[in-house]
């Protein structure tokens, strides 16, 4: 089919869609290699301290039950020594969150149940951490194409900032690993 409508002078995306649904971007494809992900420098709209976010991915990936894991988005410290959050796709399948604050205690989740996704299928992922506080429990909910996939309690307690002064990594892991895949979209809500 031809679009040939001629589209307003303040035509937004939305409208530039309607017209020509492929005139949006369809993802950035990486290969796998010993070099960094997608990356993105550090700054305040990355940094979410004390508050409550969302982590949001959506892409393909080759193989949604990966050898070893896949980290779609991460920022923060190397090997846990500082305050991170991490968001990817374990061994089997599985879907996994990490979150640790300045002076708080590391919060590693792992989902029960792996991805049942086909190879090379598109979905769209979705981590919503309410934090926690010395008063009051945080949870974490993990939800797969807009359904609730899994969900669990974040212990009350001290969580800490988890701003930090690194860039944001996708599709990579400490700028020496790059994992093979399409990401359509990363973003982060605060």
């Amino acid at each position: 089919m031809t679009y040939s409508r001629k589209l307003p002078g303040n035509a937004t995306s939305s409208t530039v869609a309607e017209v020509n649904p492929k005139a949006l971007a369809q993802g950035l494809y990486s290969t796998a290699a010993a070099s960094a992900g997608i990356s993105v420098a550090d700054n305040a709209n990355l940094d979410m301290g004390t508050n409550d976010f969302t982590l949001h991915w959506e892409g393909s990936l080759p193989d949604w039950t990966p050898a070893a894991g896949i980290y779609l988005m991460r920022k923060g410290a190397i090997n846990g020594t500082g305050p991170a959050y991490e968001f990817s796709i374990g061994p089997t399948g599985t879907i996994r969150a990490y979150l640790k604050g300045a002076g708080g205690t590391v919060k590693n989740f792992e989902s029960a149940t792996a991805n049942t996704f086909v190879d090379g299928s598109t979905h769209k992922l979705t981590l919503i951490f309410t934090r926690e506080t010395t008063g009051a429990a945080g949870s974490l909910s993990i939800w797969t194409d807009g359904i609730l996939f899994e969900s669990a309690t974040i212990e009350a307690g001290a969580g800490g900032d988890v701003g930090n002064a690194l860039g944001m990594e996708i599709m990579g892991h400490n700028s020496s690993t790059r994992y093979a895949g399409t990401t359509n979209s990363a973003v982060i809500y605060n």
